[in-house]
């Protein structure tokens, strides 16, 4: 059985370089997110570092991108590949217009066709 992994971002539509970009998840979020995790604007900037905040997106969201990391907090404890909840964290994004991902379906609702590649 496959294990599943959220969005990967595999390469940009002309071949360049994917674009990543910073933003903070505010510690009154109270969802643990992962890399892979769809992510999409929420309202204001981090009061700290006035870049943008993000929340998880949800089914129909505009989604700003996917999660591809976090730059390092020391004063938080280690963990592997995710963001405790309510824990304020300054994540890197692949919120290329042009990216393309490989993201494994759930089947959740019916199974994704051949048809919908690309969409």
């Amino acid at each position: 059985m496959a294990t599943g992994f959220g969005l990967i971002p595999v390469r940009k539509k002309d071949g360049g370089q994917l674009r990543v970009s910073s933003y903070v998840v505010p510690a009154s979020d109270g969802t643990a997110l992962y890399v892979g995790s769809a992510v999409k604007l929420a309202a204001g900037v981090d009061t700290v570092t006035q870049l943008p905040t993000i929340v998880e997106a949800a089914a129909g969201d505009a989604l700003i991108g996917a999660v591809v990391g976090f730059l390092p907090d020391p004063t938080l404890p280690y963990n592997s590949g995710y963001r405790v909840a309510s824990t304020r964290r300054i994540f890197l994004v692949c919120d290329d217009p042009d990216g393309i991902f490989r993201v494994q379906e759930d089947a959740v609702g019916g199974a994704v066709s051949a048809a919908n590649v690309g969409a």
